[in-house]
């Protein structure tokens, strides 16, 4: 965090804490363009904790083999761990 605060002072030309809660207030999105680690921060945070966390799909029109055990019959849904897939060690 110490890094995104010193990025956003740098760019907002603010030092002081409660200087930046007042520059806070205004930023908006095109402030956060320039925002080059926020942006790193906040793709890792949404990485390990997406927003939506399990997601079902119906995409197969047929009896479909996946890999060398799974068979997914036509119109069955399948739930993706969103949150075991960013997280598998494997």
């Amino acid at each position: 965090m110490k890094r995104v605060r010193n990025e956003f002072a740098k760019l907002s030309g603010v030092s002081e804490a409660k200087d930046i809660r007042s520059a806070l207030k205004e930023l908006n999105l095109e402030n956060c363009y320039d925002q080059t680690f926020l942006g790193y921060v906040m793709s890792e945070a949404l990485r390990l904790s997406p927003p939506a966390a399990l997601t079902t799909m119906m995409a197969f029109e047929k009896d479909t083999k996946l890999g060398s055990k799974l068979i997914v019959k036509a119109g069955e849904s399948i739930l993706v761990n969103m949150v075991g897939l960013h997280r598998n060690t494997a």
